[in-house]
């Protein structure tokens, strides 16, 4: 059994042992997907949301035990009512968040990127793109012509503009990390919010025993890399595992349903493959 495989068998396992009465398809699908949320989630709080992007996710992709899309929602959605009490590696007092944020790169037509979601105050952006399985498996970027023809503004001077290039020229040189899609999220962002502080933060899953796996352990190094390609650049860019994430909400008090929020999360997560 390969890495992708395991993984997505734990994770239909996991979802199994949060809700025992739930009937999965052999992939790891929920027969609706309300019933891939967890408990306290309101789906009000984010179906317009999904139901306005371009992923179409809650027709199919969202009812899997590894969507990436309920990845986002799970954690986050139940912050929707209140999100200033959100917390996100020191940045808080958010004023809106949004699910499936389409993100215009400014480029003409074709599909705008979707952020997995955008959290915004005053003065300050955070685009979070979010991974729960797709970084398993190997990616080959892949870039419109428009991109390297239509972005003649400041963006071209930037390293993500020289990080497409060279992934043009080298697309092998990272294997497991979705450096197109990255780069695509962080034009959008520099073209929407180009008078604020705008950070695009990657979160991806990982297993109890992601360093057991090779995949997991070249993912890592990619994104280090890639960090560090990108470094004080426009857009910033920061990556993090979700478990590092869930973390630092240890240490949070309020709001009231927190502890609990976190109980479930790891409960339907955190596992080993």
């Amino acid at each position: 059994m390969n890495t992708y495989t395991r993984a997505i068998k734990a994770l239909a396992r996991q979802l199994l042992i949060a809700k025992p009465d739930l009937q999965l398809s052999a992939s790891g699908a929920v027969s609706h997907w309300p019933e891939n949320l967890l408990a306290g989630i309101n789906r009000e709080w984010f179906e317009a949301d999904l139901n306005s992007g371009d992923g179409n996710e809650l027709a199919g992709k969202f009812r899997a035990a590894h969507s990436s899309s309920a990845l986002a929602v799970n954690p986050f959605a139940r912050f929707r009512p209140d999100c200033s009490a959100l917390s996100v590696f020191g940045s808080s007092e958010f004023q809106t968040l949004q699910l499936e944020a389409k993100c215009p790169v400014g480029i003409g037509r074709g599909t705008s990127p979707n952020l997995d979601l955008l959290l915004r105050r005053k003065g300050v952006v955070i685009g979070i793109e979010s991974k729960c399985t797709e970084h398993i498996r190997t990616h080959e970027p892949k870039f419109a012509e428009a991109y390297s023809k239509r972005i003649v503004d400041e963006r071209r001077k930037s390293a993500w503009f020289s990080c497409m290039e060279q992934a043009i020229q080298e697309p092998l040189r990272y294997r497991y990390l979705d450096v197109a899609q990255l780069t695509k999220h962080a034009f959008g962002l520099a073209y929407n919010f180009p008078n604020d502080e705008v950070c695009l933060l990657y979160l991806f899953w990982e297993p109890s025993n992601a360093s057991d796996f090779e995949e997991f352990r070249v993912h890592r190094n990619e994104v280090a890399l890639f960090s560090s390609e990108v470094a004080n650049s426009f857009p910033s860019f920061k990556a993090f595992s979700y478990r590092d994430l869930w973390a630092t909400w240890d240490s949070l008090t309020s709001p009231s349903w927190i502890k609990e929020h976190l109980t479930n999360i790891r409960e339907r997560y955190n596992t080993e493959i």
